[in-house]
């Protein structure tokens, strides 16, 4: 019974899409808002912080945050996008690109994907069971679902297939193929894969900003979270991102990274860091109260912490090797995540490859430690530099490039959590203080900092897919008292190892061992009008027609292995033809459209 119940050289054709769609969802502890512009954790107008933490505090620990993408086409020139604060025009907007390098879409297909899908594990275990028994001869749907099967609409209009006649690809989102044909088809016991216990999906491309030269590609969000009282996934959010590569040029020294505007409670009194042994970035009170400020509510007393995890990066290029891990004892460090030394050549995720803290200059700032606006400053803010070229620096706020002799640095006030002195390119920094370089031991003035994390480099070809796994972890005072808060936050940044889902692949077979005999039933044509021809290997048995209420609508014995059935009575819709006899039973997808 089924019932139904959402600086470069070249420049590449644009689209324009004026309004994004917007969603806010509320799961455990957190509560955030995503937009089909690129922001997360912003809310619709881009005015306001969207990560709120705890839910229906009002208290906010991110204001937004968007990826980054930087590379070399090939005549050398930079090719960037990547999503800040969208000032204007947003780097992103909704849709697939083409996938045959020209970097098409249609103003059809931008409304058609300008939403969310909101999908829970929950309704995919009900779909499963479901089916399960329409595929079960000794099940009885009616019986096994008296009040009937409700389908969720967005397993309806998951976009697991792109239309191939526009030149989209075959495959867009990922879905469990239970019947192993190769085609998204819910009616018959297909569903959305997903992460977690609630997921969130979006499709978007960087090409809708009329005249900005963009890099042609194509962006796959997935955020979910866990259904759980664990200290640890009650205050994580998870992002699964698979970035495609639309264009027909391939990028070498690719990076992928995050931007984020990390705001904790008042955001004028914040230090930044990282943690180099878990490829994180965190943001943290600088002083002992966080009161409130411009409207911000704040901490008080009760300091807030939020990370960012980079649980499995970029897939480093292949070399028919398995690359071994920097040491013994750790799950990832710096840019090494997953697949490092397990014995399987080629499936090695980089990390953190690099970390900077942006500021605003109009705080008195120099101008090169800025937000980086143009496609220059964006890639060098990928790969360690700041916007004039220089390195980023051990010492003070990372920016000194009169500095001589000077101890570059890969990653922003690391403190002591990299012992392999990755970030110094092996050289010990020597630095004066207990800790290392932290915020506070350069006596930096508490402030506003955005961080920014990329993985890299790779080598990004026409066609190819990158993906992007990592979380926001939040965590306070109360959670553990006694406890200091960085180190509750690096706990639960350790117990969420192992619950990402990674690098998802786009079909999966299904797992059901399917009772039914679909190859002997043959239904024509398809769709249908008034009339449909049931062809079986079945001499024998019944028919049964139901809709996607699950209501019963026709049934009928057969005689013969040729039966004609009339459709006058029935409504435009999909249909499931079911038939059943002589030890066999096949179920079929049917269309009616007078």
């Amino acid at each position: 019974m089924l019932k139904t119940l959402t600086l470069v050289s070249f420049l590449f054709p644009v689209a324009v899409f004026a309004q994004s769609a917007h969603i806010s969802i509320s799961a455990n502890n957190i509560a955030y808002g995503l937009n089909t512009d690129g922001r997360m954790f912003n809310n619709a107008d881009g005015l306001a912080p969207g990560f709120e933490a705890p839910a229906g505090s009002g208290i906010y620990a991110i204001y937004s945050a968007g990826l980054f993408f930087g590379g070399r086409a090939p005549d050398q020139s930079l090719v960037s996008s990547s999503q800040g604060y969208c000032d204007g025009s947003c780097v992103f907007g909704p849709g697939p690109l083409t996938a045959d390098g020209s970097l098409q879409s249609t103003p059809e297909v931008q409304q058609a994907f300008n939403r969310f899908w909101t999908i829970t594990e929950a309704q995919v275990t009900n779909h499963d069971l479901y089916f399960d028994c329409v595929y079960d001869p000794q099940c009885d749907p009616t019986i096994a679902f008296p009040g009937g099967y409700i389908m969720p609409p967005d397993f309806i209009t998951w976009p697991a297939e792109g239309d191939t006649d526009q030149g989209f690809a075959q495959y867009l989102a990922p879905f469990v193929d239970s019947n192993n044909d190769g085609i998204y088809n819910p009616d018959l016991g297909d569903h959305p894969r997903i992460c977690g216990d609630l997921a969130i999906y979006s499709v978007m491309n960087d090409n809708p900003a009329q005249g900005q030269a963009r890099a042609g590609i194509e962006l796959h969000t997935m955020t979910y979270t866990y259904n759980s009282t664990d200290a640890a996934l009650f205050n994580t959010v998870f992002v699964n991102q698979r970035i495609v590569n639309r264009s027909n040029l391939t990028y070498s020294d690719a990076y992928l990274g995050v931007w984020n505007d990390f705001d904790l409670g008042n955001y004028t009194d914040d230090y930044a860091g990282t943690d180099v042994s878990r490829s994180m970035v965190y943001a943290y009170n600088g002083d002992d109260f966080d009161s409130p400020f411009g409207g911000s509510a704040g901490y008080m007393d009760d300091l807030g912490v939020v990370g960012m995890r980079l649980l499995g990066g970029a897939f480093a290029d292949a070399n028919q090797t398995d690359d071994a891990m920097l040491a013994e004892g750790y799950t990832a460090y710096g840019n090494q995540t997953s697949g490092w030394g397990d014995g399987v050549a080629d499936n090695e995720r980089l990390g953190l490859a690099y970390s900077m803290s942006r500021y605003n200059t109009g705080s008195g700032f120099p101008f090169a430690t800025d937000d980086p606006q143009t496609v220059v400053g964006q890639y060098f803010a990928l790969t360690g530099l700041w916007a004039d070229g220089s390195s980023q620096v051990y010492e003070g706020i990372g920016y000194n490039p009169n500095m001589f002799p000077f101890t570059p640095s890969k990653y922003a006030y690391p403190g002591d959590s990299d012992p392999l002195l990755q970030g110094t390119f092996g050289t010990d920094p020597d630095y004066p203080l207990a800790g290392g370089w932290t915020e506070s031991n350069a006596n930096n003035a508490p402030g506003d900092p955005k961080m920014i994390a990329s993985s890299g480099p790779f080598t990004f070809a026409p066609g190819d897919t990158q993906h992007l796994d990592y979380a926001y972890i939040f965590a306070r005072e109360s959670h553990q008292p006694g406890v200091d808060v960085l180190e509750t936050m690096r706990s639960y940044a350790d117990d969420i190892v192992g619950k990402e889902c990674s690098a998802l692949s786009l079909v999966v077979t299904g797992t059901r061992q399917l009772k039914n005999d679909n190859a002997y039933l043959r239904l024509y044509p398809n769709p249908a009008s008034d009339q449909v021809t049931i062809e079986t290997a079945i001499s024998a048995g019944r028919f049964s027609v139901m809709d996607r209420m699950g209501r019963l609508v026709l049934q009928g014995n057969m005689t013969t292995s040729r039966t004609a059935l009339d459709l006058q009575g029935l409504a435009d819709g999909i249909y499931l033809l079911q038939v059943e006899g002589e030890g066999r039973m096949a179920v079929r997808k049917l269309v009616v459209s007078h």
